[in-house]
């Protein structure tokens, strides 16, 4: 049997993990779930389906320059377009949608016929390196455009937005943690906000020897529903604190960011914290209706995660990008370096540029994933990076975004659910994701049976105990939302990785675990 007082050192994702073994020996001999994780069980097909039919034509335009038994030769881009056109007349599902992708780059994005196909179709086939390293020309246009529909709200934001092609969201905040220490833009022992409950990442990371930066927590809590509130905003004004960490919307918590709050945040920055760098998590958004990020809001100040996995299903190919306008305060940071900071950096990147001061950030950012010396190999691999072009494209084609419809639907059915299964009222805000939930059990027992009992269990079953006792007893895993810096009894379920019907089941499981607690509590009287 595990010793709980050793799993309680563990991270809420490892003690996740190791409840999956006890789950699958549960008393009660019921089928493990497992909503502990965040990866979605559902994929998009049309980009797949897309990306395998564009590979078979690619293969084709190399035999067209060489063929020898399995070898192959170079793609010529030349009236390329043309026999892309040819080779798509047979009306298949996936011959409509790649139809419908290169006749809107070329009519609604103006790209070049050629261009995009040869594009499309080398990167496809990998078979050569990603140039520009940072992201692909056409793509990155693609990428922008799905950004600036389900992300910016259409915003018209002033200045370039330039994207840094990534292995998904986790990559981009290595990279980023990595660029802003080596650049030093935060430095040991700087001050860094960070909105909790969070991906407990974003605060692990920071306390690593190599960065030793000081956390300054912005808790938010459920009775606010999880909003900036004015004495978290006060605590911003505080000239030594370097960064804002957000995820928008949260994970755990699960909420975006209003437009009163963005506009908040706007104006605390614009006549307080003109300094302040924000790093915002957009990873959530396309699960909120009508979702505007901070980035929209604040481009100067605001560095841009999202990554393609939740949406699109796409956990195990990891596509992510990092967004940073032309015009932002990383590159004015950069500028007012002291000299010895900067006689450094430009040692480093003189590798890489003739003028390596005036190199952008978003650029040492592209280099130093590859510590620079390898930085003319560096960027996401060219299929990655079509893969996610095309499935940005499975949005921009449809004006109802009927796919994205789709995935909220399913989600909000789930959540749904599981709030049925409990038997107590959901949240419906519009800014409420719904791709998880934060389950308080203390209050959930003080709603069910009032205070004495609530008080009383929290007295004698902590988070771990009580995620144990489901585990062994009724075979449901959840993570302790707690490792995510949320308070005490809360508990993660990911409404993304089960069929809908067993969310009932987990909500049922979740208030027997409580009733058998308070059985358990009356046969002591």
């Amino acid at each position: 049997m595990m010793d709980l007082k050793d799993i309680k050192k563990l991270s809420a994702f490892e003690f996740s993990s190791m409840l999956l073994t006890v789950a699958a020996e549960n008393k009660e001999n019921k089928p493990v779930l497992n909503a502990g994780r965040g990866n979605p069980n559902w994929i998009n097909t049309s980009a797949r389906r897309a990306f395998l039919k564009l590979c078979k034509f690619a293969m084709n335009e190399s035999e067209l320059t060489l063929k020898k038994t399995q070898l192959a030769g170079y793609i010529e881009s030349n009236g390329i377009y043309s026999r892309f056109i040819d080779f798509l007349k047979k009306d298949k599902e996936e011959h409509i949608f790649l139809k419908k992708s290169i006749n809107y780059c070329v009519n609604i994005l103006n790209m070049n016929p050629d261009e995009i196909v040869a594009e499309f179709c080398n990167g496809a086939l990998g078979n050569n390196y990603p140039v520009p390293s940072r992201i692909l020309k056409n793509t990155e246009n693609i990428c922008f455009e799905y950004l600036k529909k389900n992300i910016f709200n259409n915003e018209n934001i002033e200045g370039e937005t330039k994207l840094f092609a990534t292995e998904g969201a986790s990559a981009a905040m290595c990279y980023i943690f990595k660029s802003l220490k080596l650049n030093g833009i935060l430095k040991k022992g700087d001050k860094i906000a960070i909105n909790t409950p969070i991906f407990s990442p974003y605060f692990q990371i920071p306390h690593l020897h190599e960065y030793e930066i000081v956390e300054v927590d912005l808790e938010s809590k459920e009775e606010n529903n999880w909003e900036l509130t004015d004495s978290q905003l006060e605590i911003l004004k505080d000239p030594q604190i370097k960064m804002l960490f957000m995820v928008n919307p949260s994970n755990p918590g699960a909420r975006a960011l209003k437009e009163n709050d963005l506009l908040a945040l706007k104006s605390l920055v614009e006549n307080f914290r003109k300094d302040l760098i924000i790093l915002s998590d957009d990873v959530y958004a396309t699960f909120v209706d009508n979702f505007k990020s901070i980035y929209a809001t604040l481009p100067y100040n605001t560095i841009l995660v999202y990554s393609y996995s939740k949406i699109f299903g796409t956990t195990g190919v990891r596509l992510g990008v990092v967004g940073i306008n032309e015009n932002n305060i990383l590159d004015d940071t950069l500028k007012n370096l002291p000299a010895n900071k900067k006689t450094l950096l430009r040692k480093r990147y003189s590798l890489i540029s003739l003028k390596p001061d005036e190199l952008s950030f978003v650029d040492r950012l592209s280099a130093d994933s590859r510590d620079v010396a390898l930085s003319h190999t560096s960027g996401l691999s060219t299929p990655q990076q079509i893969l996610m072009a095309l499935f940005s494209l499975v949005s921009l084609c449809d004006t109802k975004n009927s796919y994205i419809e789709e995935c909220k639907k399913l989600v909000r059915k789930r959540y749904h659910n599981l709030y049925k299964g409990l038997g107590i009222p959901e949240y419906d805000g519009i800014e409420n994701s719904k791709y998880y939930t934060i389950l308080d059990i203390y209050k959930i027992a003080e709603t069910l049976y009032g205070t004495e009992f609530s008080s009383k269990l929290q007295k004698h079953a902590d988070t771990t105990d009580f995620l144990y006792y489901l585990a062994s007893e009724k075979g449901t895993v959840l993570i302790d939302a707690m490792g995510f810096k949320a308070s005490p009894g809360t508990l993660r379920v990911s409404q993304a990785n089960l069929p809908s019907e067993a969310y009932i089941e987990i909500g049922k499981n979740i208030l027997d675990m409580i009733n058998s607690y308070k059985e358990e509590f009356e046969n002591e009287k």
